[in-house]
């Protein structure tokens, strides 16, 4: 059984996250003025927030940040430099 609420939570934060995004979007296209940013503002914020929040109150883990070894930052340099060269030499 574990697995399958595991599922449904996953689920439920990915349409948490999937219906903000349509919603700010939309809003920022079709809305009036000022309200419209405010709301996809709003998503935004929401979406950055979403998945610490999930973490710390649904999985109730706690919030940890480790720092990354020298293969990842490695890594990192890499794909940075591969998107950088991607984006300004294509």
């Amino acid at each position: 059984m574990p697995q399958r609420d595991s599922r449904l939570s996953a689920a439920i934060a990915l349409l948490l996250i999937v219906a903000a995004a349509n919603l700010g979007l939309i809003a920022r296209l079709y809305g009036q003025a000022h309200g419209g940013q405010a709301f996809f503002v709003a998503t935004r914020v929401w979406i950055l927030l979403l998945p610490g929040v999930w973490v710390w109150r649904v999985d109730r883990d706690r919030c940890s940040w480790a720092w990354p070894t020298r293969q990842e930052l490695g890594v990192g340099l890499w794909l940075g430099l591969g998107m950088f060269a991607v984006i300004y030499g294509g």
